[in-house]
């Protein structure tokens, strides 16, 4: 959200993590432009207070969908970074609907029910999504890996993006490098792909 802070565009966050062994167990994303707060804490449910809603506290939990079966299922995607391996993943949809959005402000969409997939095949550090993960693990999404990538977001030789998706392996943190790995978010799928 650093490019969003500097354009001033209201859509940055702060995120905060606790990360145990290479999970986060605490985290929180708050939103100085609105004063929104999301948190989570592993095992106990995702939550978030909206002074628009009278600053009480609402649990939030992901409505459950068909993953590659319904149409119209909404991708959230980054404002500026749609590589070929993300419309690669993009084109598996029927009738994807879309919403632009910057920072870790995807993931609370996905955890609220106004996303329901989150695509990142780019480049991202632990900082970026370890608390927003959380959020939306614990709303009763996933987050999983699809492939090692480098600093400036090219795969890591070898590496096929859709063969690591289909082992649906979480994102882990507390890593010797804080590059993460490229990432699906999702909300609550009822169905997985079939290759899984």
């Amino acid at each position: 959200g650093t490019k969003e802070f500097i354009k001033r565009n209201g859509q940055f966050a702060t995120n905060i993590a606790l990360v145990r062994g290479q999970e986060p167990v605490v985290g929180v994303v708050q939103v100085p432009c609105t004063g929104d707060t999301y948190w989570a804490v592993k095992g106990k449910g995702a939550f978030v207070r909206k002074p628009a809603e009278g600053d009480t506290d609402r649990r939030l939990e992901c409505t459950p969908f068909e993953d590659r079966k319904q149409k119209g299922l909404t991708i959230i995607v980054s404002r500026r970074h749609r590589s070929a391996e993300t419309e690669a993943f993009i084109a598996q949809y029927d009738e994807p609907k879309f919403i632009q959005l910057g920072s870790s402000l995807k993931f609370t969409k996905i955890a609220e029910n106004e996303a329901h997939i989150y695509p990142r095949l780019a480049p991202t550090c632990e900082w970026d999504t370890a608390a927003p993960h959380l959020i939306v693990t614990e709303a009763g999404g996933s987050v999983v890996q699809c492939g090692r990538c480098d600093r400036e977001g090219n795969l890591i030789e070898g590496e096929d993006w859709q063969r690591v998706l289909a082992e649906e392996r979480p994102v882990l943190y507390n890593k010797e490098d804080d590059l993460n790995p490229f990432f699906i978010a999702y909300g609550k799928r009822t169905i997985k792909p079939a290759n899984s």
